[in-house]
């Protein structure tokens, strides 16, 4: 417990320091003691790459010389002159002429493949076509060799024959390897006699020289009984003997390696079974002077390990160090802003990630500072709000020009329409200050300019038309409150020229992107380009307030304010032809959705 406290304590400095220590010393100290552990596996690991690379390159071309041999004899074997030769009746010259077209293909085979020594055609009727020189003892006693009897064998249709004597006793190539196919007559039926082709060794030895990596290499071939069939270094394997040959066939796998000790020396044999020629191939490999240029790697390996273990821990230190220093830069500044200092900025020295940490940790500062001015401005436009929608339910402004209808009213008579103006100012009254809320129903503000507008009527005589286009399906959705009675009273009396009594206002609300729209028109006065820049000035901007719309800027700051600057209020005017005002607003579905922007 006492070394976990101690650990905790330290400065990061020294943590760090002390795990980038430990972090280069267990890798580096586990890999030198897996290299030197591993270090024979991975001499036996590059012997056997070695040793397969070299059998499947001399399987691989063993087996597509046999392929390619076997297609040629296949192709003698469906010789029109070949299948023929024993079916038809010749005379003597035809028999000859036969023979030469034979004898000339044959030149032509061997002509194109120089790894085929010799070719024999042996047909029952005692008969061989060749171009090779042939004894009579061949001509005699070809039908007694063994690569023709195997090949009329009744489970044969093709042989290979493994490294063996010449039968036909070829000066040449005493060594060969054979592949032999009965002839059919045309009908297919009856085998007519035996086709037979030879492969010199020294074809096979370039093969497997130019698979072998090293010169001390060696490469053999032995078939299922342990009989080497071909060894590279001997022309007649038939008399070779090798301890090793048992431990192949006893291991139960026809694909594997092994390391065998011979006279004091390492040698590496893998082998590989061959499914179309029917031979284990062997290669060997002398694997001693590997050995012992690994103890030597082992040392050096050693003194690498040391030294890097020492070179890390100066490194780690330096390192820890480095990194530590602008780490207690922010651990101050932070201090600092803990106690209310947003202006403690950190100089950037770099463009490393501590550099980048610094400067992010630079433009935080920059924008704590900007979101605490807009809280600050936020705050003190809500209370201004606030107080404006207080002071307009105490006195509204329009209150006045009410009061003085019902005073011109009652001083020429007494009249019904006194008690309907009355009442409907009585009404809009009660709707515009009844409730302290920020937001209302669509109906209710509705309400509000319905009153609003009959009082206007009466005051005016019925000079101007009202038009609504609302979908009673958006009416129980929430506005801010007195949103549409300011700009309707903007369309009255600066809008319209009520004295004509050909005054239009249409007030529309529709959805729009999931959003709701406010649409009131006029078909008054309309304005020029320069009173419409005008609408939103303020006073600090000296123009006076009867040139600016009543309402119009409070009620854009309002949207904006609450539903951010992608809201707001846009007004399309022409001169004499009249004034459009649209406001987007989020729709608001309840009144649980107006608290996320109250």
């Amino acid at each position: 417990m006492k070394g976990k406290a101690w650990l905790r304590n330290l400065s990061i400095k020294y943590k760090i320091a002390i795990a980038m220590i430990m972090i280069a010393i267990v890798p580096i100290s586990t890999f030198g003691i897996m290299a030197n552990i591993k270090i024979a596996g991975i001499i036996d690991n590059l012997a056997e790459s070695n040793s397969e690379n070299v059998l499947d390159h001399t399987i691989n071309n063993i087996e597509y010389l046999m392929n390619d041999v076997s297609k040629t004899g296949i192709q003698l074997a469906n010789y029109q002159e070949i299948k023929q030769y024993n079916d038809m009746t010749f005379s003597n010259m035809d028999r000859i002429l036969q023979i030469k077209k034979i004898e000339q293909y044959l030149s032509l085979i061997l002509g194109s493949n120089p790894y085929i020594s010799s070719i024999y055609i042996c047909f029952d009727n005692d008969t061989i076509v060749t171009i090779s020189n042939l004894s009579e003892y061949e001509i005699s006693n070809y039908k007694n060799f063994n690569v023709y009897k195997q090949a009329l064998e009744p489970e044969s249709r093709t042989l290979w024959s493994g490294f063996h004597e010449n039968e036909f006793r070829d000066s040449k190539h005493r060594s060969v390897m054979t592949f032999s196919l009965p002839i059919y007559s045309l009908d297919n039926s009856v085998a007519s006699g035996v086709i037979i082709l030879n492969i010199p060794m020294s074809v096979i030895n370039n093969i497997f020289n130019s698979g072998l990596m090293n010169n001390g290499d060696d490469l053999s071939i032995i078939d299922l009984n342990g009989n080497f069939m071909y060894a590279i270094d001997k022309q007649t394997p038939e008399n070779l003997e090798s301890n090793y040959v048992d431990t192949i066939l006893d291991a139960g796998s026809l694909h594997g390696n092994f390391i065998h000790s011979n006279e004091g020396r390492n040698e590496f044999i893998s082998y590989k079974y061959s499914n179309v020629t029917k031979w284990i191939y062997v290669t060997k490999v002398d694997i001693s002077e590997m050995y012992k240029q690994s103890h030597i790697v082992k040392r050096i390996s050693i003194w690498t390990i040391l030294f890097s273990i020492v070179l890390s821990a100066i490194l780690s230190i330096l390192l820890a160090s480095n990194l530590t220093k602008p780490v207690q830069k922010l651990v101050k500044s932070l201090r600092r802003v803990e106690k209310g200092d947003f202006t403690s900025e950190i100089a950037v020295v770099s463009h490393d990630e501590i550099g980048r940490l610094t400067a992010t940790y630079n433009k935080m500062l920059g924008e704590l500072r900007s979101l605490l001015e807009r809280i600050r401005a936020e705050s003190r436009l809500k209370r201004q709000s606030d107080l404006n929608i207080l002071q307009a339910q105490i006195t509204p402004h329009f209150i006045y020009n009410f009061l003085t209808t019902i005073r011109s009213i009652s001083r020429s008579q007494e009249d019904e329409r006194i008690y309907k103006l009355t009442s409907g100012l009585i009404g809009l009254l009660q709707t515009s200050i009844s409730k302290q809320v920020t937001f209302v129903t669509i109906e209710e503000e509705l309400q509000l300019v319905q009153s609003y507008v009959y009082l206007q009527q009466i005051r005016y005589n019925n000079q101007f038309e009202v038009v609504y286009e609302v979908d009673e399906a958006l009416k129980p959705f929430r506005v801010l409150k007195m949103l549409l009675q300011p700009l309707v009273e903007n369309a009255l009396f600066h809008g319209m020229d009520l004295v004509k009594g050909d005054g239009l206002l249409r007030i529309a609300i529709w959805t729009e992107n999931h959003n709701i729209i406010f649409s009131i028109a006029d078909n008054g006065k309309g304005m020029t380009e320069e009173q419409m820049r005008k609408l939103f000035a303020d006073e600090s901007q000296g123009v006076e307030k009867k040139y600016r719309g009543i309402g119009l800027k409070n009620i854009r700051d309002r949207i904006n304010l609450y539903f951010g600057e992608r809201f707001g209020l846009r007004v399309e005017s022409k001169k004499d032809e009249g004034t459009l005002i649209m406001i987007t607003m989020p729709l608001i579905k309840d009144e649980s959705e107006c608290e996320q922007y109250v």
